[in-house]
């Protein structure tokens, strides 16, 4: 069972990605505590992990405010986070039996929205079986889901989604065909990519 500072660095994690914070104001361990109708020591480990893993920036007597990546960032770990679920596609592929790859599937089914889709490929690093790997592929997939949402907002958001032509081409085996189709669900450009990357 998640302890209750674990319950709350999913709620803000949840709340940044879903645009429920504000972007460009601070945000106080006070003010979170009452938002959550917890005390702060909760708070401000929730706080503490999540500055760590470079979601939130701390401001000594001021508050803490949402890490925002600039365009440029956004490229790259766009592109880093396709190496590393390729890694979790070929590990997937070695170790994963019927019903791991029958939940991928299953996600694939319901990836309407960020929330979705972040269930989608994190079932993929699930499925690879490597700790290490799965929880990089969750900072990289949650960095970006803010941008993606904001996006969408803005009616700029990529529509089309791949998941169920991963996922498919997973029950055959099919790593190449997964990865061609992984690549177009992140959004990576043929013309960018790097191969000694």
């Amino acid at each position: 069972m998640a302890t209750l500072t674990e319950q709350i660095y999913e709620k803000i994690r949840q709340d940044i990605y879903m645009l429920r914070l504000p972007d460009h104001e601070f945000l106080t361990e006070t003010a979170l505590a009452d938002r959550y109708q917890v005390s702060k020591a909760p708070v401000r480990e929730a706080l503490y992990r999540l500055c760590r893993e470079g979601l939130m920036v701390s401001y000594p007597r001021r508050g803490y405010r949402i890490a925002m990546i600039s365009e440029e960032e956004y490229e790259e770990i766009r592109r880093i986070r396709y190496l590393n679920e390729c890694a979790a596609v070929d590990l997937l592929l070695k170790k994963a039996d019927r019903p791991a790859l029958e939940a991928i599937a299953e996600a694939a089914e319901h990836t309407g929205d960020v929330g979705g889709n972040m269930k989608f490929h994190m079932s993929l690093a699930a499925a690879a079986d490597n700790p290490v790997l799965t929880d990089i592929i969750d900072r990289l997939v949650t960095s970006l889901a803010r941008s993606v949402s904001m996006l969408k907002r803005a009616g700029q958001g990529r529509i089309p989604v791949y998941h169920q032509e991963i996922a498919a081409a997973l029950m055959k085996g099919d790593a190449k065909s997964a990865k061609e189709y992984l690549k177009k669900d992140i959004g990576i450009e043929e013309e960018s990519r790097n191969e000694d990357y």
